[in-house]
């Protein structure tokens, strides 16, 4: 019933219904925190996370989560490096949500230390791969970026559009055409993003032919 409330928008209704709870579990906890996270209210999203007699790492989750959506990204490392002191293990999530946060401060020591303790990261899944690039990416070190971009192996286009947005926006317009045509080999269909990533590469390093093929190349994609 909490869930449903939270669900439809009615906050009131599913803290009301908490509050009557006899006994309340980490379920129940972590359904109220994310319902005032989810609408922004992240001080009153705090306090109940706060009282939480015992939580998991999906609350911890949900309130570094709430952090980063509201752009309160150093409150939501913080929250990531409380978990390691309480002996808490994260999950993928836990660990894009603590890239992402990186990635907004451009900390990238913080964001190494992050990378440091990730054991094996090509097995947590290609979101948290992409979370990974990206991060090295906006922290200024492409090639790192792009070192552990070629470990993910299960590339999607989303990790694509990242690495190649990343290669354009510091300078290797041709390193960009490349992860292109690689995209095309493992036959990933492009999407608008790419093509726009690809063409800003292009005008920015003056590869005017190779422009122009890539922006004829958008006819086959989209209107064959």
């Amino acid at each position: 019933m909490i869930s449903g409330y939270v669900k439809v928008g009615e906050v009131a209704n599913a803290r009301d219904l908490f509050e009557q709870m006899p006994k309340k579990n980490v379920v129940s906890w972590t359904t109220i925190v994310g319902a005032y996270a989810d609408v922004e209210r992240l001080k009153t999203a705090r306090i109940f996370f706060k009282k939480m007699p015992e939580g998991n790492v999906v609350s911890w989750n949900c309130m570094m989560s709430g952090d980063t959506q509201k752009g309160k990204f150093q409150e939501a490392l913080n929250l990531f490096l409380q978990m390691q002191l309480e002996g808490l293990e994260p999950d993928s999530f836990s660990f894009v949500l603590a890239l992402s946060a990186c990635s907004n401060l451009s900390d990238l020591q913080y964001g190494k230390w992050v990378h440091y303790l990730i054991r094996d990261w090509p097995n947590l899944g290609v979101i948290a791969g992409t979370a990974l690039v990206e991060m090295y990416a906006r922290c200024g070190d492409i090639n790192r970026a792009f070192t552990n971009f070629i470990k993910i192996g299960n590339e999607d286009v989303f990790c694509y559009n990242v690495m190649i947005k990343s290669l354009a926006i510091h300078g290797r317009a041709k390193d960009a055409i490349k992860n292109f045509h690689l995209m095309q080999k493992k036959r990933l269909n492009p999407n608008d993003f790419t093509f726009s990533c690809l063409l800003f590469a292009c005008s920015h390093r003056g590869l005017v032919e190779a422009g122009h093929k890539i922006f004829h190349s958008m006819g086959r994609h989209f209107f064959s």
